[in-house]
């Protein structure tokens, strides 16, 4: 996205495992999903309305992460897809 000047938003939400936003997923999660998918429709309509200058790449992160998160704890699990997971 920089290389090509284009703009973006990215949140990364705590906790959230792979297939977080999946609802036939064990890793489902029902709040963060909601304010995802808040956040994307947000900014989409800005883009349209034009609040985002047009002559400006913007990069926005945002990341909240616990400092306990188990990465460990995923590994081979399966989460309703019938794959192992991060093997």
């Amino acid at each position: 996205m920089e290389e090509h000047r284009k703009s973006y938003q990215i949140r990364i939400f705590p906790h959230s495992d792979h297939a977080w936003l999946n609802l036939r997923s064990d890793a489902y999660r029902h709040d963060d999903a909601e304010a995802a998918w808040a956040t994307f429709l947000t900014f989409l309509k800005n883009v349209f309305a034009g609040q985002w200058d047009a002559t400006l790449a913007i990069w926005r992160f945002g990341a909240e992460s616990s400092i306990d998160y188990d990465l460990a704890g995923l590994r081979n699990r399966d989460a309703g897809g019938g794959q192992a997971r991060l093997a």
